[in-house]
């Protein structure tokens, strides 16, 4: 079946969202505010929501703010603010984690089905990709022989 772009957004808006079980989601299931408040102990919960209603809305830091970066690298040992970055999503840190670690030539085994992104940045490089397939004949799982087939030990 060949659906036109705007057959594509309203098949994608019937079935993406409006489904019992989202197996195919590349994030989580988004929170409430105040399910995520209601993480925090009961007496943290009042000056949060006052920080929260004070936060002006604007552009930050491109790598996130030394404030953000700052919290995160507390949470690891010998971890400073520069040795973190704040991407928007998923998507920005796959796109410099590919230009970073991939040439022209490589070759790159990506899962399939998965996030479309996966395999068109790899191969807007020019990586060579192969694609790791699920099988339905083998309950939809992947089979490491195939795997195999597509990653072939490398001799020095």
């Amino acid at each position: 079946m060949r659906l036109e772009p705007f057959q594509l957004e309203r098949w994608m808006t019937t079935y993406e969202t409006k489904v019992q079980w989202d197996i195919a989601e590349s994030g989580i299931f988004p929170m409430s505010m105040q399910e995520i408040m209601d993480l925090l102990p009961e007496e943290e919960r009042q000056r949060t929501l006052q920080q929260l209603l004070d936060l002006r809305l604007g552009y930050s830091e491109a790598c996130g703010s030394a404030e953000l970066r700052g919290l995160i690298a507390d949470t690891y040992e010998n971890t400073s603010i520069d040795d973190v970055l704040i991407t928007t999503g998923a998507i920005e840190a796959n796109f410099l984690l590919f230009n970073e670690l991939l040439s022209p030539g490589d070759r790159v085994v990506v899962v399939e089905p998965a996030y479309q992104q996966l395999r068109s940045v790899p191969a807007a490089i020019g990586c060579e990709v192969a694609l790791w397939r699920l099988r339905q004949n083998g309950g939809f799982r992947f089979d490491l022989d195939d795997l195999y087939a597509l990653a072939p030990p490398v001799r020095a």
